[in-house]
């Protein structure tokens, strides 16, 4: 409901129960109503996804978690935080992201949050493919995670500084030197043995799609979503900086 739709229908509550007959009924009617309203406010899920400046959302553990809840056909709510805006998330101890906040349970870490809907909501699309397919999109998540993710960091880390809010910078810098040892200009470079490296990691993705639409046959599951994390994280850093 709108802004417009919620001020016309107060103008109505508020002629009816004018009305003495109706007062009693409206004005009781209208508690539920906010009520109603609030329940379901406190009901929606809450997202909180790492944001970059001009709002572009780039992570691939973000993607993976909001097609999931796409996939599940769930409502959500997305909150964007920034690097190191912790008194957005001051009831959540880390600050790695996504994190779900599903009433009063939060979880963090993108696998986590996966294996967390699909045994909170059973009667929603799995996402899996059963209990084989949840052990393969294990597998699939920390080859992604350690090996087609780590040949991509050397081709866009420094994108990712150029994209980060200017007040942030700093932070991004000095956690990635403490991750990596190098300042990410420095580490970031295209040339012949690092886009090898990448084309030997997507070589067996290409392979596996060279007869179906996804990974996972037919239609798309959350092993797709992974692979499609890494790969929307390079595309947005280069439309956004080249």
């Amino acid at each position: 409901m709108g802004v417009n739709e919620t001020a016309k229908l107060a103008l109505l509550l508020r002629s009816i129960s004018s009305n003495t007959i109706c007062s009693g009924f409206i004005s009781q009617s209208a508690i539920s109503f906010k009520v109603a309203l609030l329940r379901r406010k406190q009901m929606t899920m809450q997202l909180y996804e790492l944001s970059s400046k001009n709002d572009c959302r780039f992570s691939p553990y973000c993607w993976r978690t909001r097609l999931a809840l796409k996939h599940k056909q769930l409502t959500y709510e997305i909150i964007h935080i920034r690097f190191s805006d912790k008194a957005a998330v001051a009831f959540y101890s880390q600050e790695r992201f996504p994190v779900l906040r599903d009433g009063d349970k939060v979880i963090s870490d993108s696998w986590n949050i996966a294996l967390y809907l699909e045994s909170n909501y059973p009667n929603k699309p799995n996402l899996f493919n059963g209990h084989a397919g949840r052990s393969l999109t294990n597998f699939l998540n920390g080859w992604v995670d350690q090996i087609l993710h780590p040949s991509l960091i050397p081709i866009i880390i420094a994108d990712i500084l150029n994209n980060v809010d200017p007040i942030y910078e700093n932070y991004f810098i000095e956690s990635r030197m403490a991750r990596f040892g190098k300042h990410p200009k420095e580490m970031q470079n295209r040339n012949t043995a690092n886009m090898q490296n990448f084309e030997n990691a997507a070589r067996a993705l290409r392979a596996s799609l060279k007869n179906k639409p996804f990974l996972t046959g037919d239609r798309p599951a959350y092993a797709d979503y992974i692979v499609f994390g890494a790969f929307v994280w390079y595309t947005l850093l280069a439309i956004l900086t080249y």
